[in-house]
């Protein structure tokens, strides 16, 4: 499995969101709650006792997340360093282009006019 699909898994195993905290004044401190009111996380400061509410999925994610983000940034990242702007000359038109292969073509129609662009 990828890192990607073990992300992916992940994801699609937590407490349906957006979550939310929840403050209170009693014994439990703090929770954090998903979507539909699941107690997801919850700090007990009076007890001693804090961690996530048995649902395995939910604690994966948070466990994993600061390096699934990471990871998910360098990938963004890497995209969007194979960017290229080129310009068409006859109408202007700005593209941006993504080389997927090694082979950058010498030259791409442009999707205004039709004219050949030379990739410079």
């Amino acid at each position: 499995m990828s890192r990607t699909d073990e992300i992916k898994a992940r994801l699609s195993a937590v407490t349906p969101g957006p979550w939310s905290g929840d403050r209170y004044d009693g014994t439990v401190k703090c929770a954090v709650l998903g979507g539909d009111r699941t107690r997801v996380l919850q700090v007990d400061h009076k007890n001693g006792t804090s961690g996530f509410s048995g649902l395995d999925g939910d604690e994966a994610l948070a466990v994993n997340a600061p390096a699934d983000i990471a990871y998910l940034l360098g990938r963004v990242a890497a995209l969007e360093a194979g960017w290229h702007e080129q310009q068409c000359d006859p109408c202007g038109v700005v593209v941006r282009i993504q080389w997927l292969d090694d082979e950058e073509p010498d030259t791409l129609p442009c999707p205004a006019c039709g004219d050949l662009m030379v990739y410079r």
